[in-house]
């Protein structure tokens, strides 16, 4: 018995595998032009600082406007004098600041990090991250009708070391 591969002329057969073998390697091609466009290289420290000043220049006037709310609504605070609505702005403008700072972070993180300078890169998101952190606890204890002072010098050391480190990634 013969097979239906067999009976079909030679001609017939070669135009089917060729169309076969062009169909594979168009695939394969289309894959690896995929991966090229689509694959980033890692950016250099100046093409990432480059973004990253944008984004600073878009995000830190806004922590800079909440940490100076904050500060103007604590002054009455520290005499221990105050009522339980100052208590409550102070406690809401902390966490304005908490949040200003954590927009930051995320716009920081969603940057393709370099290789070369990440450990600056990182310490940069992570002070940012802490200070996000401190003025967080610094308005959940004043939610809960306590100022504390040492939340207070915490969220002021947190803000120190972030513009430190915002300092020498270059500033905005």
């Amino acid at each position: 018995m013969t097979d239906d591969a067999d009976r079909k002329p030679l001609g017939s057969r070669l135009k089917s595998h060729v169309g076969w073998w062009i169909g594979i390697l168009s695939a394969i091609a289309g894959i690896l032009a995929f991966v090229v466009t689509y694959v980033e290289k890692d950016p250099s420290f100046t093409e990432w600082e480059a973004k990253a000043v944008s984004v600073c220049e878009k995000e830190v006037p806004g922590i800079v406007r909440q940490m100076r709310d904050t500060n103007d609504t604590l002054d009455p605070l520290y005499d221990g004098d105050y009522t339980a609505a100052e208590l409550r702005k102070a406690a809401d403008n902390a966490q304005d600041t908490s949040d200003a700072t954590s927009h930051y972070v995320g716009s920081l993180r969603e940057l393709k990090p370099p290789d070369d300078r990440r450990d600056l890169v990182d310490d940069l998101i992570t002070s940012a991250s802490e200070m996000d952190h401190l003025y967080r606890v610094f308005a959940e204890s004043m939610y809960d009708g306590e100022f504390n002072l040492d939340h207070s010098k915490a969220s002021a050391d947190a803000a120190s070391r972030f513009t430190d480190q915002l300092n020498r990634v270059g500033g905005c």
